[in-house]
């Protein structure tokens, strides 16, 4: 049995979801790919949430954003917001 591709297995992680859901991710995904397209992504099951990072090389620590998905909604994560400049307070959470 051959092994599916990183693609074929993120597009597996992705049809779990809802249709409506579904096409969000791909939709964000692919905004995120054409904003930051030398971004490694990593993609990984944290809790409750299906993340993909984005991040300059394989560790999780170094990401810089990513999405999270829940059966309840989409975000977009500032891995490093804490120590962002936010002079208008537009970024919500602690960090």
């Amino acid at each position: 049995m051959k092994t599916p591709t990183p693609e074929r297995q993120l597009a597996g992680f992705i049809a779990k979801f809802t249709q409506e859901m579904a096409t969000r991710i791909r939709g964000a995904r692919s905004k995120m790919r054409k904003r930051i397209p030398k971004a490694l992504e990593l993609v990984y099951d944290n809790y409750n949430f299906f993340v993909i990072g984005y991040g300059p090389n394989e560790r999780p620590r170094d990401a810089i954003f990513s999405l999270a998905a829940q059966a309840k909604g989409l975000s977009l994560c500032f891995l490093q917001g804490a120590g962002l400049p936010d002079p208008k307070g537009l970024l919500r959470g602690s960090g």
